[in-house]
């Protein structure tokens, strides 16, 4: 076999292999250029008032669509049950890390027997996004806070970030 052919063979086996990264980046890649996956990592530091508490919890949140945000997590070992008087107990607020702000989203927590640790699932807490609250998303100006009879201004709180690296 001639150079030529072995290079014109090697030209097309290479040609062949663009095309299909190509198509492997159509198909998967596009969803990579926007977040669609977020985090909440819960802890009583993050309170704007730093709670000293033995609780820890997580929240993954996932954007489907552009317009409906779906949440599922958990969270343990609260100092006491949580305040469910206080818009359900558990909730997404609307502001920047350090700070305060209104209650957007109630959670709906499926709490254990003491009222101490509980899960939100995905079937119970879909949320439909408005164009404010999708930018303040993408600004990380999102919270979930929880509140205790014990801390009532709120035991564990995680901005909402992007996942991954």
């Amino acid at each position: 076999m001639s150079l030529l052919n072995q290079n014109s063979k090697m030209m097309k086996h290479l040609t062949q292999f663009s095309l299909f990264l190509s198509l492997l980046f159509l198909l998967y890649g596009v969803q990579g250029l926007s977040q669609n996956s977020y985090t909440a990592p819960l802890s009583g530091e993050q309170e704007v008032h730093d709670v000293t508490s033995p609780a820890t919890g997580s929240v993954s949140l996932e954007l489907i669509a552009g317009d409906s945000l779906v949440v599922q997590g958990s969270f343990e070992n609260l100092m006491s049950a949580v305040d469910t008087s206080i818009v359900g107990g558990a909730h997404i607020h609307a502001a920047p890390a350090g700070r305060n702000g209104p209650v957007i989203f109630p959670l709906n927590i499926k709490l254990s027997a003491d009222g101490r640790s509980g899960e939100f699932r995905a079937e119970d807490n879909r949320f439909a996004l408005d164009p404010a609250t999708f930018e303040r998303l993408q600004l990380r100006q999102l919270y979930v806070n929880i509140h205790s009879l014990t801390e009532a201004a709120g035991e564990l709180r995680g901005q909402i970030v992007p996942a991954g690296p």
